[in-house]
C-alpha cells in the first residue's frame, strides 16, 4: 500500500494481523462507508484523523487479502458502544493505533487487537499506575522478573487487557478486573519503520466439535 510500511503474520489459527506505520504528512482521502468517512473527518487533531484514516485503509487491505471484500462491501457499521463490526459477524476484525502505527486483526471468530508504542508504556506505567491497573498475580509476576524484562512483560500484559476489552466491546474498561488468560492470546514485539511496538491479539477459543 502507498504511504504505508506494512507487516502481516498469522498469530494463531484463523487470525491474521496487519501492522503498519504511516506518514503523518501524507494526504487523507475519503473512505467508505460514509459513516466511517464522517468519523475520520470529525477528528480535529491531525494525528487522530490520520490514525482513523490509515487504520481503515489497512483494514480494507487486510479484508481484501484474506476474504476478497472491502469493509464497505461487508456492510461494516458502528455499534452504540463505538465498536466497528461487520453485519452478520461471519468475518470479524479489530482495530488499534498508537502514534503513527496502526494495527488490524481479521479472523473467523471474535478477536481483539492492541498496539502500543513501547516508549508510551515506559513513560506512563509508573509503579502507582501499575498498582491500579494490574491484578495482584500480574504484579507478582512482573516483580519476579529481572529488571531488563519487566518493561516487555508489562507491555504484553497491558496490551492483552486492551485486546480483551476491544474484543468484547462495551464502554467501561476496568483493567484490574480484566484477565486475558481465559482467551487464546499472543503478543509480539515488532520493529516497524522507526517505531518499536508491542502488538497483542486475543480471540475466542474454538468450541470442540
Amino acid at each position: 500500500m502507498e504511504n504505508l510500511s506494512v507487516t502481516s503474520f498469522e498469530c494463531m489459527s484463523g487470525v491474521t494481523v496487519y501492522v503498519a506505520q504511516f506518514d503523518e504528512k501524507s494526504p487523507i482521502d475519503q473512505v467508505q462507508p460514509s459513516e466511517r468517512n464522517a468519523y475520520v473527518q470529525a477528528a480535529s487533531d491531525p494525528l487522530v484523523r490520520g490514525q482513523r484514516y490509515w487504520v481503515w485503509r489497512l483494514l480494507d487491505n487486510a479484508l481484501c487479502e484474506q476474504f476478497g471484500k472491502t469493509a464497505s462491501e461487508l456492510g461494516v457499521t458502528r455499534r452504540s458502544d463505538g465498536k466497528w463490526v461487520s453485519c452478520g459477524g461471519s468475518i470479524c476484525f479489530s482495530l488499534s493505533h498508537s502514534g503513527n502505527v496502526a494495527a488490524v486483526a481479521v479472523a473467523d471468530r471474535a478477536v481483539g487487537v492492541d498496539v502500543e508504542l513501547l516508549d508510551n508504556i515506559r513513560r506512563k506505567f509508573t509503579p502507582p499506575v501499575q498498582k491500579r491497573t494490574l491484578t495482584p498475580r500480574e504484579r507478582e509476576h512482573i516483580d519476579k522478573l529481572p529488571e531488563r524484562d519487566r518493561l516487555y512483560a508489562l507491555a504484553a500484559i497491558w496490551s492483552q487487557k486492551e485486546s480483551v476489552f476491544k474484543m468484547k466491546g462495551g464502554k467501561n474498561f476496568v483493567p484490574s478486573a480484566t484477565d486475558a488468560r481465559y482467551y487464546c492470546r499472543c503478543s509480539r514485539f515488532v520493529e516497524i519503520g522507526n517505531a518499536s511496538v508491542v502488538l497483542s491479539v486475543v480471540a475466542r477459543r474454538r468450541r470442540n466439535k
